[in-house]
């Protein structure tokens, strides 16, 4: 099928239309089988329509497969395990992506249908107001010697074909920018968390050093306090050394006092013995 809808492209258009006129001719099955029911195309503005869509399907054809066969296959297996039918996924999912492709397909088509030639002559031949077309104009015109309106209908070609290429680039332009917009914000959040980590990193780095150095101020006023409180140990031990001299002295002196005393009363004894052996 792939072959049969994109040979029209590479085809010659005057090989199109005799094949288009030999399959719906008066002499094949399928031109009488239309004709034993009233519908007669060759000749006709239907086989203008039929020739011109032949050559420009293939362009809309390869455009829009493309597109399709780029979608990514993981998001569309994961609408699958969620319950999606297949035609809910054509319809909700392939479509709105491949509509910018789909649109560029249509109006490629619709300009190389509007330049056809070759296969409209063969199949729809030419007639006034039927199934001329512009190409066809210009041609009978300049041919006829009617250069005024073969120069109109060139003008009239050209200014279309200069919309159609506008109108594409405009909506390819638009359609870049509106998928660029969500890898931007990523990006942007990115950035920002990353801003933010360092921040973090900065802010945690900021505590860890107030706390070292509110740690090393207390340690530093720690060791401030020990040597105080060990300095008041000191002094306080000396104290207690001192008052334990005291104490010793104070014991020695009332020691000396004591035999002081009982020499005195040994003497007193020994002079009152003395008196009472002279009396």
């Amino acid at each position: 099928m792939d072959t049969i809808f994109t040979i029209p492209m590479v085809l010659p258009p005057t090989v199109c239309g005799f094949l288009l006129l030999m399959l719906f001719g008066g002499n094949s099955l399928t031109g009488k089988w239309l004709i034993a029911h009233g519908i007669d195309i060759v000749f006709t503005w239907p086989a203008t329509v039929i020739a011109c869509s032949v050559v420009g399907f293939p362009m809309m054809y390869r455009t829009v497969r493309g597109a399709f066969e780029n979608l990514d296959a993981n998001m569309l297996d994961a609408a699958r395990t969620l319950g999606w039918s297949e035609k809910r996924i054509f319809a909700r999912i392939m479509v709105p992506l491949a509509w910018p492709s789909i649109a560029a397909g249509t109006v490629l088509g619709f300009a190389r249908a509007m330049g056809e030639f070759g296969c409209t002559l063969f199949f729809a031949g030419n007639y006034v107001g039927i199934t001329q077309t512009i190409p066809l104009a210009i041609y009978y015109d300049w041919m006829g010697g009617n250069t005024d309106a073969a120069i109109f209908w060139v003008i009239v070609v050209i200014l279309i074909s200069f919309l159609v290429i506008l109108f594409i680039n405009v909506y390819s332009s638009r359609t870049q920018k509106y998928l660029a917009r969500p890898a931007q914000g990523k990006k942007r959040g990115r950035k920002r968390g990353c801003g933010s980590g360092t921040a973090g990193a900065r802010g945690a780095d900021g505590a860890s050093g107030a706390a070292g150095a509110s740690g090393a101020a207390g340690s530093g006023n720690g060791a401030v306090l020990a040597a105080a409180m060990r300095a008041n140990g000191g002094v306080m031990a000396a104290s207690g050394a001192a008052g334990s001299a005291g104490a010793a002295a104070d014991a020695a002196s009332g020691g000396y006092g004591a035999d002081d005393g009982v020499t005195v009363s040994a003497d007193d004894s020994r002079a009152a013995q003395m008196q009472g052996g002279a009396r």
